[in-house]
């Protein structure tokens, strides 16, 4: 293998620390937020955060896809100056579409924000191309550092993310009648994170180091075609899913409904931030490595769903019990209606963190044709149970559909996974 000089790579037996750094920076970064949760929740009306989760919906649909997926191919090729050249287009890709988006809203900013249900929107949406261009930044160099297992960075950066943006939000309590500082402190806090990966990644001294051309561009966007086909209408249909339900509570239950949802997911996000992310990218750096020198990564496969099963299952059931009760206590009175929000939040949360990191096996598989299949199922899973679920009159109804919808399909992604992580060469060879 060609390995570029500049650029991080590190020894297999690295990993175990690499992991245990990255466990230990995005539990830090779980915890400062955690701990001011509840002074922001006595601190800033809810209105704040409902501003603050409208303003991502855009950039949340966009951002995955913003680098036209090339970002899931990271993983695939052997050659090291493949993955380069893949990091390179997909970063050109995310300027471009930002670019694009900021022109897009420049013109129809204002339709944008009553479509959210939110007119008072329409004056913050110079912020959404930017969340777009650093979130995307973000998931493209993720993708280039758990290739090389600098997953201590990933930590690491999440340190600074989350530390800016709790230092913005503190200004809040100097200037108690203003308002925005829980969307400034997300976006100050989005763009130091990305930032800290361009540093931190050494991935332009791998650039520079080993030069891309134009013509290099041109030839690994065509060899890894797929992914742009059939990522980018995933990522679309995906990333509508997952907004989905912040759109259709704003519409039916007003906007006061989206800030306690929002609330309601940092907190419940606890334990998969904690624990599930790094077992995920385990899943990725292994898998990835068994499958591109064996053939057969079904054992990675197993073992990260196990722990993810045994280590996540005990957390969220004690935490779907108690919810109703915990929430308001931690984040004040104000906030009731997210502790009985969080109960069928949690078992969404269960299956987004279970079944979610399988999808890398699909992509190292290079089955990208499968996993639009997928992804379109269970957007059409999604819309189907929220839209039955608002007939009910109240969004605890709604949110108990989407997540046995969740379950389900999360758990076929899991099986699918499992199916594709033996290459169909390695079974003819057997």
């Amino acid at each position: 293998m060609n390995r570029p000089s500049g650029s991080r790579f590190l020894p297999r037996e690295s990993d175990r620390r690499e992991r245990l750094l990255m466990s230990i920076g995005t539990g830090t970064a779980v915890a400062v937020p955690l701990v001011l949760a509840p002074v922001w929740g006595r601190t800033f009306p809810v209105s704040d955060f409902a501003l603050a989760a409208l303003a991502q919906v855009v950039p949340g649909i966009i951002t995955s896809w913003a680098g036209f997926s090339y970002q899931g191919a990271i993983q695939t090729p052997a050659a090291d100056r493949d993955a380069i050249a893949l990091t390179a287009l997909a970063l050109l890709l995310t300027a471009v579409m930002a670019l694009l988006t900021a022109i897009v809203l420049l013109v129809a900013g204002p339709a944008v924000a009553r479509a959210l249900g939110s007119p008072g929107l329409a004056g913050w949406l110079w912020v959404v191309p930017i969340l777009i261009a650093a979130n995307s930044c973000r998931l493209v160099l993720d993708q280039w550092m758990v290739r090389h297992g600098a997953l201590g960075e990933i930590g690491f950066s999440a340190i600074a993310s989350t530390g800016t943006t709790a230092g913005v939000m503190a200004l809040g309590l100097w200037f108690p009648d203003a308002t925005n500082f829980v969307l400034l402190g997300v976006l100050v806090g989005t763009v130091v994170g990305a930032g800290w990966r361009v540093v931190r990644s050494r991935f332009t001294r791998a650039l520079r180091d080993n030069p891309v051309t134009l013509a290099d561009l041109r030839a690994i966007a065509w060899e890894y075609r797929n992914f742009p086909r059939d990522g980018v209408a995933g990522g679309v249909v995906t990333n509508v899913g997952l907004q989905l339900p912040q759109v259709l509570l704003a519409r039916y239950f007003g906007a006061e409904t989206v800030g306690q949802y929002a609330r309601a997911s940092v907190l419940i996000g606890v334990p998969s931030s904690i624990l599930g992310q790094p077992l995920g990218a385990s899943l990725a750096i292994d898998a990835g490595r068994s499958y591109r020198e064996r053939g057969d990564s079904r054992n990675d496969v197993r073992r990260v769903a196990k722990a993810l099963l045994f280590t996540l299952g005990p957390l969220y059931a004690v935490l779907g019990v108690f919810a109703p009760v915990l929430l308001p206590l931690f984040l004040g009175p104000a906030w009731e209606l997210a502790g009985r929000l969080a109960q069928p939040m949690v078992v969404s949360m269960f299956a987004v963190a279970v079944g979610g990191p399988m999808g890398a096996m699909l992509l190292i598989a290079n089955r990208t044709g499968l996993n639009l299949g997928w992804q379109v199922c269970w957007v059409l899973a999604c819309v189907g149970s929220l839209l039955l679920g608002v007939r009910s009159g109240t969004p605890i109804g709604a949110l108990w559909l989407l997540a046995v919808a969740n379950l389900a399909m999360y758990g076929v992604y899991g099986l699918l996974a499992y199916r594709v992580a033996r290459a169909p060469s390695w079974r003819a060879a057997v």
